[in-house]
């Protein structure tokens, strides 16, 4: 019964039957596989989204990371900048050399051009007794106590200076201390960054 007459039937119903690719291991009988340039495109598909999500994570980070420092710091330009504060004689200075007297106007002045002059200020704004007064109550609010002790005269005018580095800010120091009409020359710290 297997003979040759009825291998020439069976060769006709095998040639009517589509070609099955051989089952691979633990497919599902029936089952497709997928074509071959899927089956080698999607390492590739899947490295490109991880790379696609890293990239993207960084740039969020960096994107971050400028906008916190953009807005609570002063940004990498900046970020060395110093500021440096001139106090005047005043009436209520204790230091020797300014003989419980105000500044003059004509040291006052002498001190501006000095501090305009150095290459290392990048800029001098003077604050009157009035406006380091208003402004010490605004940072104070919420320390009556302190507000309580301290009034408007006890406050000296001042240049506030603002300097490139922690170097320039030295040579300002150094410079205008004992200047005559200059009670003190403070270094201001440096704020925490957020």
């Amino acid at each position: 019964m297997d003979g040759p007459e009825e291998r020439p039937a069976d060769a006709a119903k095998d040639a009517e039957e589509p070609v099955r690719p051989a089952a691979r291991p633990g497919a599902r009988p029936g089952s497709v596989p997928p074509p071959p340039s899927t089956a080698l495109s999607r390492p590739l598909v899947m490295g490109a989204l991880i790379t696609a999500f890293v990239l993207m994570m960084a740039g969020v980070a960096v994107g971050g990371y400028l906008v916190v420092d953009r807005t609570f710091g002063e940004g990498k330009a900046a970020s060395s900048e110093r500021r440096v504060s001139v106090f005047l004689c005043a009436k209520t200075s204790d230091a020797r050399r300014c003989r419980k007297e105000d500044a003059t106007e004509q040291q006052k002045a002498e001190i501006k051009r000095r501090l305009d002059a150095m290459p290392q200020v990048r800029r001098v704004e003077y604050e009157s007794r009035e406006q380091a007064y208003a402004s010490f109550k605004k940072r104070f609010v919420e320390d009556k106590e302190l507000l309580e002790g301290v009034r408007p005269g006890d406050i000296p005018d001042s240049f506030r200076v603002r300097v490139a580095d922690a170097e320039a800010a030295k040579a300002v120091k150094a410079a205008m201390d004992g200047v005559p009409g200059v009670d003190a020359v403070v270094i201001d710290p440096r704020k925490p960054r957020a």
